[in-house]
């Protein structure tokens, strides 16, 4: 639970969960352009790096959630649980701590 949601801290969570919402939802429309997962992406990099513990763990996660969202793209099978683990360890505690919102 965010014990202060003013805070600075919190407020990069918030910023996080709606970058994520945005991948999220790009991910399920039928067709997108790569690109588009490109601003969002770049916002969360720049989060990750000023407001949270760590910051390897997190990028490295969303090179993998980009990753994923070619496979998305390319209609590939495995393309689904690579996304949402992706999403899973980004929302995490170790992640962008979402899961607390």
């Amino acid at each position: 639970m965010l014990s202060d949601p003013l805070s600075p801290h919190s407020q990069a969570i918030f910023a996080a969960a709606k970058e994520l919402d945005v991948i999220r939802a790009l991910s399920y429309r039928p067709t997108f352009d790569l690109s588009e997962a490109d601003l969002p992406i770049s916002k969360l990099i720049r989060l990750s790096e000023s407001n949270f513990d760590d910051p390897e763990f997190i990028q490295t996660w969303l090179r993998r959630l980009g990753e994923s969202l070619k496979m998305i793209r390319e209609n590939d099978p495995e393309s689904r649980p690579a996304f949402e683990q992706a999403m899973y360890e980004l929302d995490s505690i170790r992640g962008f701590g979402t899961v607390y919102i």
